[in-house]
């Protein structure tokens, strides 16, 4: 999965991370930070668990993808906590939702996502 995060297209990846809104938008979709974005890509894998957990080695490539969608105005910053910036979708990505599904497969994390270019 870091493989696939660090070498997606910025593209690709915000639209598996458009998903992570669930099937709310733009109604009362959540407010998600990076964490929550993070949590949404590794969702198939083990919990981390301990008080203090490393950092998985995909902040760059998530924040350029997060970057794209929020200049795509289909997400935006709501608030800061703790220093962390919580992000809600937007109603201009109601159109956009049926394209930004996660890919399809038995769990496998391989190949490319659905139609990316539609959130360019």
């Amino acid at each position: 999965m870091v493989d696939w995060i660090n070498g997606a297209p910025p593209a690709e990846l915000a639209a598996e991370l458009m998903a992570a809104f669930g099937p709310h938008v733009p109604g009362s979709a959540p407010s998600l930070g990076l964490s929550e974005f993070s949590d949404w890509m590794f969702r198939g894998f083990p919990r981390r668990r301990g008080l203090i957990v490393p950092a998985r080695p995909v902040l760059e490539p998530m924040l350029e993808a997060i970057q794209l969608l929020e200049h795509s105005e289909l997400i935006l910053v709501r608030w800061i906590i703790n220093n962390e910036s919580m992000r809600s979708a937007t109603r201009l990505a109601w159109p956009h939702w049926p394209k930004a599904r996660p890919r399809s497969g038995s769990g496998s994390r391989i190949g490319p996502a659905g139609n990316a270019a539609q959130i360019r």
